[in-house]
């Protein structure tokens, strides 16, 4: 064995240091990748509905997993693996409660096709007569028309 390689003495369990950092570099990925992807999807899912209201608190979660993404990405860069797991866990999480808000779950189970299904039938008998009315209130007006030309 290499004269630079440490070996624990018999007997001597625990977790190493290195050992830590790379468990906590894992989770810390898994949180950002899970987190960006939430936040797209997010996006995206409100670039499809076109009359959903956002509200504050939904903007603030998102502004606050966007900056603990950016934050974690830097304490990474300066090697501070511990609060840059923190800031990563804490960017999931407010992705995740944004995404599912319940501001935001309530509309998506009323789209556009279902309004038009529930107002089409109210609509429909009211506007029945108001097309016959309509017509014959255009033959009234011809036939006003050609009596006094004639």
């Amino acid at each position: 064995m290499p004269a630079d390689i440490e070996r624990d003495p018999p007997g001597m369990s625990g977790v190493r240091d290195w050992e830590v950092d790379v468990l906590l570099r894992q989770r810390a990925v898994e949180n950002l990748v899970t987190a960006t992807q939430t936040l797209q999807s997010l996006a995206e899912l409100l670039k499809k509905i076109s009359n959903i209201v956002i509200n504050d608190d939904v903007g603030e979660k998102v502004k606050l997993a966007t900056e603990s993404i950016e934050q974690a990405h830097l304490l990474f860069s300066e090697g501070d693996m511990k609060k840059g797991f923190l800031m990563s866990r804490q960017g999931l999480t407010a992705a995740e409660q944004a995404f599912f808000d319940p501001s935001l779950l309530a509309l998506l189970y009323f789209p556009d096709d279902q309004k038009f299904a529930i107002y089409i039938p109210l609509f429909l008998p009211i506007s029945i007569p108001v097309i016959l009315s309509l017509k014959h209130l255009k033959y009234f007006f011809r036939r006003d028309a050609k009596e006094k030309t004639a």
